[in-house]
């Protein structure tokens, strides 16, 4: 059971992922259609359809007259964004160690969050965005402490449902829980991410490869792997064609494909 969560560690403000402006105007000079370039963005077609609108409004074009970031050409196209990415991002760690306490609420520490940015000039998030941000962390949180409860569970289960059976697990539950844990991580990552291919596929096989079968390593082990190889294939990706960017998913694939190939044919083998 893959239990690896990659998280990246940059490239997001706010919780999303900045819009690549520059590339999908550069790719619609070129002629590509707005599905294809929604494909090599990594978006929607109704977010390359109003970039292109916004910037036939305002008299963008590729190739521009100076070089612009993302961020510029989002400041000239988009303005009432600039607002939204500028708040104060809340400490998530110290939330989740007040809300431990008693009588502390999230509307409580919301109210010192707010006190705490107006005292520092800084622009605090809305409630509810504050709660949304918690509850990322908090659901993370969990699911990697129920994980490691199960950790002990699941390396029996992994030595076959007989023997799990015969050494008095309940392997249904066991399955059940470990189904829950897979979802509230993957959803957890990719609300923070984006969807990134073939880390959940490759990390685990080079974690066991590296710690044994024993999940209580392997589980914290593929967490810190999964960002590792995350943060270096958004490396790669930046350094493959500047200033352009690759899609960080194209890395992932051109390592993973490989290695999915080469589990299917090891597992044809053992047939």
């Amino acid at each position: 059971m893959n239990l690896c969560t990659g998280f990246s560690v940059n490239k997001f403000m706010g919780g999303h992922q900045m819009t690549k402006y520059r590339e999908i105007l550069r790719l619609d000079s070129q002629g590509i259609s707005q599905r294809g370039i929604a494909a090599s963005c990594q978006c929607s077609r109704n977010t390359v359809a109003t970039v292109l609108k916004r910037a036939t409004e305002c008299s963008i074009s590729w190739p521009f007259q100076k070089d612009m970031s993302d961020g510029q050409l989002q400041d000239l196209m988009f303005p009432e964004k600039a607002l939204s990415t500028s708040r104060k991002i809340p400490d998530c760690e110290y939330i989740h160690k007040e809300m431990a306490k008693s009588g502390v609420t999230l509307s409580l520490l919301w109210n010192e969050y707010c006190e705490g940015c107006r005292l520092n000039n800084e622009i605090p998030l809305m409630y509810s965005q504050f709660c949304r941000y918690y509850r990322k962390y908090a659901n993370t949180v969990i699911g990697l402490v129920v994980a490691m409860l199960s950790a002990r569970s699941l390396t029996i289960l992994s030595l076959g449902e007989e023997i799990a059976k015969g050494l008095g697990q309940r392997t249904f539950w066991i399955k059940f829980i470990g189904s829950l844990i897979v979802l509230l991580l993957t959803g957890s990552a990719v609300s923070v991410a984006g969807s990134v291919g073939f880390i959940g596929l490759v990390i685990p096989h080079i974690t066991r490869f590296l710690v044994g079968t024993d999940y209580r390593w392997i589980i914290p082990c593929s967490a810190i792997l999964g960002g590792l190889l995350l943060v270096l294939a958004d490396i790669g990706a930046r350094m493959i064609n500047p200033p352009f960017e690759t899609p960080v998913g194209a890395i992932t694939a051109f390592i993973g494909v490989p290695f999915f190939l080469y589990l299917a044919r090891r597992d044809r083998r053992g047939l």
